[in-house]
């Protein structure tokens, strides 16, 4: 279902993935989910399968911390990490740093969202009040975790964008957008990455 948007964040599906030292976006399904004693504390496995392939992947269970909640089977997941050899069965195998829900994938890897209105501008305080962005504690600080909207005017001799600055970050979940693509013309409300 979230195949045309997870292409625009996540380039390669599983089984185009090679070996490399850089970070990568992998998304897909959760399966084989188990909690294993290691000489260097638990780790959790599971494999990762987006249609194309599966992979297996591996994450620290401490380091992992709240986000080991989204880890159960059958579910969406959109995860980063370093790709490497499998030594034991062959292929690769992702060690996972970081695992979000689309949601949050969209909050962190979108730049904005892009909504066109046309003569009519919608209800933006009331859509930005239900869906607000999120606060969240790090190191540095408290933290807005949400994407941006920018509004995209069109009219017979004009157009104009306007972005809602800070205050108007929205938490993109399903709902959220569903709502936005409601209210905008044509149903143009779109996340936009890179």
């Amino acid at each position: 279902a979230y195949a045309e948007e997870v292409r625009r964040f996540c380039r390669r599906p599983i089984a185009e993935l090679v070996d490399s030292r850089e970070l990568q976006v992998v998304t897909g399904i959760v399966g084989d989910v188990r909690l294993v004693s290691g000489r260097s504390g638990r780790v959790l496995i599971f494999r990762l399968d987006d249609g194309s392939e599966s992979i297996e992947a591996v994450a620290n269970d401490e380091t992992l911390g709240a986000q080991r909640e989204l880890l159960k089977e059958d579910e969406f997941v959109v995860v980063q990490g370093k790709l490497q050899p499998d030594r034991f069965a062959g292929g690769l195998r992702l060690n996972v740093q970081q695992v979000w829900d689309l949601a949050t994938a969209r909050a962190r890897l979108g730049r904005w969202l892009a909504v066109d209105v046309g003569g009519q501008l919608p209800p933006v305080a009331d859509l930005v009040r239900a869906w607000p962005a999120r606060r969240v504690d790090s190191e540095q600080g408290e933290l807005t975790q949400g994407l941006a909207v920018r509004l995209r005017l069109k009219r017979a001799r004009a157009a104009a964008e306007i972005d809602l600055g800070d205050d108007g970050r929205i938490w993109p979940s399903d709902e959220a957008l569903t709502r936005w693509r409601a209210v905008a013309q044509g149903g143009q409300a779109v996340v936009m990455y890179e």
